[in-house]
């Protein structure tokens, strides 16, 4: 399992029984909102601490947006338009690994999908009123707890959409769009009193990722420039629809119009996600999820617009179910050399196995850039080790990462381990963590390591303390 930065805090979560404050091996973990953590917790509750629970929110999730894709299409265009956006949904290439992993983006995409279909409907007066104002709330609110600020893009372009698709601005008036902006922002404010509150409480400053770490790199700014292709060939073929759209007959005004709506938003989100110095892909990712819809309203305006021929009608249809079989199939390869790699390559499972048939309790372990980076080693060495009776307590020491002022390199009780990590260059750190303490003269240039490892591109050993003779 690569993906222990959400599972392992959720399983903590269970055991210690503060749902206020994810830890990860007793260090307090804020570097993203708690939603997906509860997830986990909930969904581990019913199936157990279990990779399938873990993974469980996120398959929930992709299925989720992907029914609502298909009902909101047949709402909107009436007809097969419902199954063509739920099948493009499914068969969105840029989607299936995040479909099968523990990590955040299903969860929050799903969150922004139905926030930004809510807010093009209340904008157009679809729906109106303090149930739509709630259910609004609830939808933005969910998003910010699963990513924090990451969707509001998306957001802000469904707001706009609406207004450029009927050519009136003034419907930035409506008033349940503002209340559920405010209701949304309350909740998250409370949130963050309470998780603050907490750790005073605890007293030890929780790891943290500042948003704008991500926003405006100075050594980003190709990849920056470069978003929206970057954007519009992950999401192919789907995304050819926003091309599509202008160049065919328009349907009835009604229809004409939500479609537009949704072809504004997703434009508009990849463009305000450039505008804001974003050079991820990843987190244009939610911009995304509107494509289907846009596949759907594409083929509206094709078999109920201004008919083509009927010749090129059933040539068309021919094309889209060829295309659709080929992605099919490359979905079932593709999911399958996904979890060879994430077997064999990716994760630490093997690595913090083969640790844990060599640790010796009761000890404690302490680690800090290894567990920052794949917490799995960890998670598993300390299951290996208590399966074998020898109990053993990882705990998260970030003298290099994740704090403003971190502690001075120490060792950890006599008796006990210290994992460190020591990539060859280049690495992400100017120098290794071996070196560190190697500088520090807490470990000679000369100890032998209790246990060498690799997991993914990072390398690490394991040292027994003291290690060095009094």
């Amino acid at each position: 399992m690569s993906e222990g930065h959400r599972a392992i805090p959720a399983w903590e979560m269970l055991g210690h029984g503060d749902w206020l404050v994810p830890r990860m091996f007793e260090q307090p973990y804020m570097r993203k909102p708690p939603g997906m953590v509860w997830a986990i917790a909930a969904s581990s509750s019913l199936f157990g601490a279990t990779e399938f629970a873990a993974r469980f929110v996120s398959i929930a999730s992709s299925v989720g947006a992907a029914v609502l894709c298909c009902t909101t299409a047949r709402r909107w265009f009436g007809g097969s338009a419902g199954l063509v956006a739920g099948v493009a949904f499914v068969l969105t290439p840029w989607f299936w690994e995040p479909a099968r992993s523990a990590e955040i983006e299903a969860l929050h995409n799903f969150f922004t999908l139905a926030a930004c279909l809510l807010s093009i409907e209340v904008l157009l007066g679809v729906r109106r009123g303090v149930p739509a104002a709630a259910m609004l709330a609830l939808w933005i609110a969910a998003m910010i707890f699963a990513k924090g600020p990451a969707g509001m893009p998306c957001v802000v372009a469904a707001a706009l959409g609406p207004c450029l698709a009927r050519r009136n601005w003034r419907l930035l008036r409506r008033p349940e769009l503002w209340v559920a902006i405010v209701i949304a922002l309350s909740l998250a404010s409370i949130y963050a009193f309470l998780a603050w509150r907490r750790l005073q409480e605890i007293g030890t400053p929780a790891i943290i990722e500042p948003p704008t770490r991500f926003l405006w790199k100075h050594d980003a700014i190709a990849k920056i420039a470069a978003l929206p292709f970057v954007v519009i060939a992950a999401a192919l073929p789907h995304s050819a629809a926003l091309f599509m759209i202008p160049t065919l007959p328009g349907v009835d005004p009604r229809r004409d119009e939500r479609g537009r709506a949704i072809a504004w938003t997703c434009a508009l989100s990849i463009v305000l996600y450039t505008i804001l110095g974003v050079s991820n892909n990843r987190y244009a990712m939610p911009a995304a999820t509107l494509l289907p819809i846009c596949v759907a309203f594409v083929h509206v305006r094709v078999y109920q617009g201004i008919a083509p021929s009927r010749l090129a009608l059933p040539r068309a249809r021919r094309a889209a179910i060829i295309g659709a079989l080929c992605l099919t199939v490359a979905a079932l390869a593709v999911s399958a050399w996904v979890e060879r790699r994430r077997g064999e390559v990716t994760s630490g499972r093997a690595a913090g196995l083969a640790l844990g048939e060599l640790l010796k309790g009761p000890a404690e372990l302490w680690a800090d850039e290894m567990i920052d980076q794949r917490p799995e080693v960890l998670w598993y060495a300390r299951e290996r080790a208590v399966a074998r009776g020898q109990p053993i307590r990882v705990r998260w020491i970030p003298w290099s990462t994740g704090r403003a002022s971190p502690p001075a390199p120490a060792l950890p009780p006599s008796g006990s381990y210290l994992v460190l990590r020591h990539d060859p260059p280049p690495r992400d750190l100017s120098r290794s963590e071996l070196a560190l303490f190697q500088d520090a003269k807490l470990i000679k240039n000369s100890q032998i390591a209790l246990f060498s490892g690799s997991a993914h591109n990072f390398t690490f050993s394991c040292y027994q303390s003291p290690v060095i003779p009094n």
